[in-house]
Parts: structure tokens; sequence; C-alpha cells
């Protein structure tokens, strides 16, 4: 049961679907899962031709200040094309995306480290969406998204410690990419384990969530995701030879 909160975000999230808003609540079985930025919900839909399984997820708030929803739209739809992403079922102007329930299971740093295969099937997945030749709507460049991010931030928010020395000690790097600019591709450009489902039954690896992809430089989305997922010297070799 959802609390007064969720079935407030869910109702009103429904009713900017037209595929949910033409069913009964009655019609509908609505469970939270997670999510950090955003409200995300499974929603299973008694219909005519049997059960349908949905994914509905609501934009958290706020989230309109530094996130591009027209660009995600068209960089989801461009993931869905290279064969990596869901399909966009619908995708409302506020941002209210629903797209089929994924089989297999949302991934982790320790799923990584102990599913056989799970590295080279992302490996496979980020291949794929790299060579897909699809062009995202957006381009996403580290240094700048530092740069708006502590924009939103503003003045006087107390930053980790040590933080300030480290963003200094990196303006090598910045002046070194911005000297011999890298090519570009399609890249998810947030790869957090969770945002990969592993249906190692079929042997894909589809990826979700594209709220900050963008055109960069590939290997960021290889090398973060090793680092997300903690893998050792092994599982980065087999995530490496897959792509």
């Amino acid at each position: 049961m959802l609390s007064a909160a969720d079935e407030a975000c869910f109702s009103a999230a429904a009713a900017a679907v037209p595929l949910l808003a033409s069913l009964s609540r009655e019609q509908l079985s609505v469970a939270r899962l997670g999510g950090l930025t955003n409200i995300v919900f499974r929603v299973e839909a008694r219909v005519a031709g049997g059960l349908q399984r949905y994914c509905l997820r609501c934009p958290g708030p706020g989230t309109e200040s530094y996130i591009d929803r027209a660009a995600e739209r068209a960089n989801a739809e461009a993931a869905c094309r290279a064969g990596v992403g869901p399909a966009v079922l619908s995708f409302s102007d506020g941002g209210v995306l629903l797209m089929p329930l994924l089989p297999g299971e949302t991934m982790s740093p320790e799923a990584f480290r102990s599913r056989p295969g799970a590295a080279a099937r992302a490996g496979v997945a980020l291949r794929t969406l790299h060579h897909s030749g699809e062009a995202f709507a957006s381009r996403f460049e580290l240094f700048e998204q530092v740069d708006k991010y502590l924009g939103e931030l503003g003045d006087g928010t107390a930053l980790p410690e040590g933080y300030g020395e480290a963003l200094a000690d990196a303006q090598a790097v910045r002046a070194a990419l911005s000297a011999r600019p890298l090519p570009v591709a399609p890249c998810h450009c947030d790869p957090l384990c969770e945002n990969f489902v592993d249906d190692a039954e079929s042997g894909a690896m589809r990826i979700v969530d594209f709220e900050y992809a963008g055109m960069c430089d590939p290997l960021w989305d290889v090398a973060d995701l090793s680092v997300e997922a903690g893998l050792d010297a092994a599982k980065e070799a087999e995530l490496l030879r897959a792509y």
C-alpha cells in the first residue's frame, strides 16, 4: 500500500499518461520502487489483453532547474533505437515517463562482482550504445557540469572537505582536454550500477535513466562504471574485453 504522499504523487503522474489515465484506479496495482533523484513506481495494469507491467518515473522536485527533460526524452528514444534502452511509452512535458518494466535484476556493486558475465554484458551494452551512430540531443562536458552544479548550490554552501583542493588539482586535466578535444559518442554519463538491468537468461543487459546523457568521451562511461561497481582487476578486464 502506498503512503498518502506517494498516492498523491502517483495520481498526479498517472493523469499525465494517457494509457494510465484511461484506466480506473481499481485496475492498477502500484508499488514504490527505488530512486535517488526521482520517485519511481512499479505499475501492474489489468486490461482486456491480460496483465501489463510498467515502470512510471515521476521527476523529483526541483530537477527542472538542472535537467533538460526535452533532451532526456530525445536521448532515451535514441537509446531505445540503439537497442540498449527501454521503449518510451509516454513522456509528458513535465518529465513523467512511462516505460515497460524490464525483466531481469536491477544491478548493484555486489551483483556486478558476483553475477557471472555481468561485467561483460555491461561492456557489450555500452559498446552498442557508443557505436550506434545515434546523435544525442545534448552535450555532456564534465567540467562544465561541475561549474553548473556549483552555480546551483550558490555562494556560502559548505562543500566536502578537500573538494576545493581536488578541483584545483583537476584544472590541469581540464586544460589538457580543452587543448585536444576527444571524439564524442552517445553516452549515458551516469552509469550507476542501479541504472543497469541484467537479464542473464536472455544475455541482455539494458540501461535505463538517460537524464544526464549526452555526447561525451565514451571512455567516461566505461571508467565510471568500473569505479561505481568497485570492479577488481579481473572484472575490469572482463568489462574491457567485451567492450
